[in-house]
């Protein structure tokens, strides 16, 4: 079995950063080794930081699995009204406490994701405008562009439809979110990429400085729900998580 390392060697001209793979019974004899530098005769201590292989293979695992289930689901008619109906309280809420809110965006969903242009109506007649991402693969993130329904689109590097990229650039203060599932402190699964918590953290940290209101809305079938998603440090927790049975949050 193989787990990923990262080495970091403590020596007066600097750090310096290394990766590779080692078997997992090389593991102890690498905590708290030496590094033998060549050109210049001494050795460094090192510290090595090893991803746990067990939470990688759960973590894929539990991806497998939560895309195999969520390309079964069918919401009935009945589940798509109480659907609409939660959306409606959620946002109904949001813009009672918010009266500067501009912008938003949703997404173009893809594999059985739920659709998020139940948003699109009420978003119009709030008349704010509009966004779809478009995947930055060099920043690992995700920027956004004006869109309206009527726009061409264009194959994105995943695979996914995006806006043209000459069209405007928005930061939405709404920021709609798939997922893959979810748990009760508002954790979702997604992809693996890290494109929408990298994105978060900018944004939150934009609206920060900008003194302007931000928030993110998930967007899910509720048997998307698990106990315990799997996380990293930089995972980031959303403030509300809709479902046709429910609204998650933790704001108010």
């Amino acid at each position: 079995m193989k787990a990923k390392f990262y080495v970091r060697n403590f020596n007066p001209w600097g750090h310096k950063y290394s990766k590779g793979t080692v078997t997992v019974l090389t593991v102890v004899n690498l905590n708290g080794a030496h590094l033998f530098n060549r050109q210049h005769r001494i050795t460094y201590p090192t510290t090595i930081w090893l991803s746990c292989h067990e939470r990688i293979f759960n973590e894929k695992t539990t991806k497998n699995n939560c895309k195999k289930k969520r390309s079964k689901i069918c919401l009935e008619l009945v589940d798509k009204v109480n659907l609409k109906k939660q959306i409606n309280f959620c946002l109904d809420n949001v813009f009672s406490h918010n009266k500067n809110i501009e912008t938003a965006s949703l997404y173009l969903p893809i594999k059985n994701e739920i659709s998020p242009f139940i948003f699109k109506s009420i978003f119009e007649k709030k008349n704010l405008i509009i966004s779809m991402p478009v995947i930055d693969i060099k920043n690992k993130s995700l920027n956004f562009k004006k869109w309206n329904q009527n726009d061409k689109l264009i194959k994105g590097p995943m695979g996914n439809l995006e806006p043209l990229k000459n069209k405007k650039s928005i930061m939405p203060q709404i920021l709609i979110v798939p997922m893959l599932s979810f748990d009760r402190d508002l954790f979702r699964l997604g992809y693996g990429g890290g494109y929408y918590d990298k994105t978060i953290y900018l944004l939150k940290n934009y609206f920060k400085k900008e003194k302007k209101f931000f928030i993110t809305i998930g967007l899910a079938y509720s048997s998307q729900e698990i106990k315990n998603i799997p996380k990293e440090t930089h995972d980031m927790s959303l403030d509300y998580i809709i479902t046709e049975k429910e609204v998650l949050s933790k704001l108010h």
